[in-house]
């Protein structure tokens, strides 16, 4: 019979699967835990639901935050005090998000924390050039479904070092935006062979001009994007022209 870490490498093995939280809730309820096993089961149900179930979404939410309110704390504990590591909210039941002071506290901690939860989205409050470039060493960006690195003091250097790594395969939502970037950069994002799994790309807050935005809009490198965030650029009639034209009202600008 797995144990409680057997159970937790497997959850975080396998971060995207609801099969082994439930079967995990199921064990939590045998070991007399019933509270967490049903945190768990619920919000696996409510991260399922359609958009448009929004009674019962707000029903689940609400009898979620009845369990967790009184142990949030003690079920805490089980997740390492890190130096620049700060843990993020609950979603299908563990933590799935930390935010990094620094690339430091990524690639120093990067391992204790993909085995302490089953995280998706990585945030930083800091970079820079040299800090793109050493993040975008990191094989562990591999584990990383989000990035944000809004307002990191970027530039096209920094995004064109991040976008550049081979360990972007499974970022599925990349968060740019405030980090002086022009079309220069935009182009790099534009013309990246790694970011085929990319499905939303926020670049509100920067300076790529029409002519970055006529990249975005026209990369055959950014196959699976939906959505894309580019107000705040100093954007005219081509530019906005040329993200409607390809992501209709999905087009942010």
């Amino acid at each position: 019979m797995p144990d409680r870490e057997a159970f937790l490498r497997l959850i975080c093995d396998h971060p995207r699967e609801y099969g082994p939280r439930l079967v995990f809730a199921d064990w939590l309820e045998e070991q007399g835990d019933t509270a967490r096993a049903e945190f768990i089961r619920l919000q696996c149900e409510r991260a399922l639901l359609p958009r448009e179930e929004i009674e019962k979404r707000q029903r689940l939410t609400a009898r979620c935050d009845e369990l967790a309110q009184p142990r949030r704390d003690y079920w805490r504990l089980e997740l390492p005090a890190l130096p620049g590591v700060t843990w993020g909210v609950y979603h299908r039941g563990f933590v799935h998000n930390v935010r990094l002071a620094n690339v430091d506290a990524f690639l120093l901690h990067g391992e204790a924390i993909f085995a302490a939860a089953p995280i998706s989205e990585v945030w930083f409050s800091a970079l820079g050039i040299d800090g793109a470039r050493a993040l975008a060493t990191s094989p562990l960006l591999g584990r990383v479904a989000t990035l944000k690195i809004d307002n990191t003091q970027l530039g096209n250097e920094g995004i064109a070092a991040i976008i550049a790594s081979p360990h972007l395969a499974n970022v599925e939502r990349l968060l740019a935006g405030g980090n002086s970037i022009s079309h220069d950069g935009a182009s790099s994002i534009a013309n990246s062979i790694y970011l085929k799994n990319l499905r939303m790309l926020f670049l509100s807050s920067n300076q790529i001009g029409d002519k970055g935005a006529e990249a975005i809009g026209q990369s055959k490198c950014l196959p699976l994007v939906e959505e894309v965030y580019a107000a705040a650029n100093g954007l005219h009639e081509s530019g906005i022209a040329a993200l409607r034209h390809r992501w209709s009202d999905k087009a942010h600008v």
